[in-house]
């Protein structure tokens, strides 16, 4: 199984090789204003600055993206921060516990994270797809339609097409226009003392859900990773211990180059399958990426768990992999289910696991190469 993984990792790692045009790992990576970068750009860093002009596309993970220079094609960030205060050509994908545009995006944004703010400096020309605990469209711009949810959202702004929003809370504010009406879904109906000014065509559905832990698919998808978790733990014991180890020192490198092949491989795949004669190839490079990010998350679920365990233990030489499993599966599971920043729960969760284990298996075979 050790080398089943090795291979796997390995595979991944190579084929990354054939799509990445500008590759940057590094505590800070940046394009000075002033600088023009003609290709695309994959950074893994600490800080990611776009001061000047990126010709390409930019696909970076990091604790803080910046943009205030330009962008000629899509922007694809993982990060603490991610900060556009410049120009973006095409489309926004971001992952983030902060997002802020401030800026222009000519293409759609998908924005996911604790909170997202649209400025009033803000024009996107295409539509916006969000999911946030706090959604703030505060004064700016979106030619296209919104849609998503969140917990609490403020709607203060222009959209040119149609809303259709799930939200906890709702506040509208004087500069909200929507021509082409406003759906929204919640659990409770608006409170005119605290709503702002409602449109008068706003279509408000009442909906109540059931609690998670009531649905078979709760219970079968947590036995079937308790028992894949278990079973690595067991078999693969010193191979899991150096890798949660190897993560812990490692933390912001591991989460960035994680969240880059999330998104990377599905390109490649994508690719392969479009020129035909490399189906096959497509298909095997699929099956590998789904069995590594069901490993990803056996494994962000031993490193969480072991972290608390190592800190309520005196003795921290041997601390059981298996409650460390069944703690993190826990954690990871209720924090995963907490409305509107439960898919950025678990966004960071794979991609910190995947990355740990991509990194970890490169670092052994770049040790035996030079050894």
């Amino acid at each position: 199984m050790r080398y089943f993984i090795t291979v796997l990792m390995l595979s991944l790692i190579s084929v990354f090789g054939l799509v990445a045009a500008e590759y940057i790992g590094a505590n800070s990576v940046r394009v000075s204003s002033g600088d023009t970068l003609d290709t695309d750009l994959f950074a893994g860093s600490r800080h990611v600055d776009v001061d000047g002009y990126l010709e390409g596309d930019l696909f970076a993970g990091a604790e803080r993206i910046s943009v205030t220079g330009e962008v000629d094609d899509d922007v694809v960030a993982g990060a603490r921060a991610i900060l556009i205060s410049g120009k973006v050509a095409d489309m926004v994908i971001g992952f983030s516990q902060y997002i802020e545009i401030d800026g222009e995006v000519g293409g759609d944004v998908l924005a996911f994270g604790q909170a997202v703010r649209i400025t009033g400096n803000a024009h996107i020309h295409g539509n916006v797809f969000t999911g946030a605990g706090d959604f703030q469209l505060d004064g700016g711009k979106i030619d296209g339609w919104l849609r998503g949810g969140g917990g609490k959202m403020l709607l203060n702004g222009q959209i040119g097409k149609k809303v259709n929003l799930e939200a906890g809370e709702v506040v509208f504010g004087e500069k909200y226009q929507a021509p082409q009406g406003t759906k929204l879904k919640l659990a409770h109906p608006l409170n005119p003392e605290k709503a702002g000014k409602i449109p008068a065509d706003v279509e408000i559905t009442i909906q109540k859900k059931h609690p998670f832990f009531t649905t078979f698919s709760f219970y079968w998808s947590f036995f079937a990773l308790l028992i894949a978790g278990i079973l690595l733990s067991v078999l693969f014991k010193n191979f899991v211990r150096n890798v949660i180890s190897f993560a812990g020192s490692n933390f912001w490198k591991n989460l960035g180059f994680g969240f880059l092949f999330l998104i990377v491989i599905p390109i490649v795949i994508i690719v392969l399958l479009v020129l035909v004669f490399t189906i096959p190839v497509a298909l095997i490079l699929l099956a590998l990426y789904l069995i590594a990010i069901y490993l990803s998350a056996v494994i962000s679920g031993i490193f969480i768990g072991h972290y608390l365990l190592a800190l309520i233990r005196e003795d921290k030489t041997q601390l059981s992999l298996i409650w460390a499993f069944i703690i993190g599966l826990i954690i990871i599971i209720l924090v995963a289910r907490i409305p509107f920043i439960g898919f950025l729960s678990k966004l960071l969760v794979v991609s910190f696991g995947l990355g740990s284990m991509l990194v970890y298996t490169w670092s052994l075979r770049k040790a035996k190469t030079t050894g």
